[in-house]
């Protein structure tokens, strides 16, 4: 980003002391397809650590947890995820070979 992008309060602080301040700010794409963040301002730390935990993961984003259910007769259950979110449901068909073979 630039450094008009940031609100006048930040404006007048040198790099090095902007340095690991907690923001928000808004993402756009520039002329060249590349992520910008726009509108940036000062946050809570709280607030940054609060939306890191409640953004929607990427697709293909690597998780840990535990099998909480899993049905054969409708081929579907669910796992509880380490870092407390939400739980996550899978398909049979998406079980890793040995652990396929668990259930059966």
């Amino acid at each position: 980003f630039s450094k008009t992008e940031l609100s006048s309060d930040l404006q007048s602080e040198s790099q090095k002391d902007l340095k690991g301040k907690p923001v928000q700010f808004e993402v756009t794409l520039g002329k060249d397809d590349r992520s910008r963040a726009i509108n940036v301002q000062l946050c809570s730390l709280e607030l940054v650590q609060w939306a890191a935990k409640n953004a929607p993961k990427v697709k293909g984003t690597a998780s840990s947890g535990t099998i909480k259910s899993f049905s054969e007769r409708h081929g579907y259950g669910f796992l509880a995820l380490e870092n407390g979110e939400r739980d996550a449901q899978f398909r049979g068909s998406d079980l890793a070979p040995e652990l396929a073979a668990l259930g059966s």
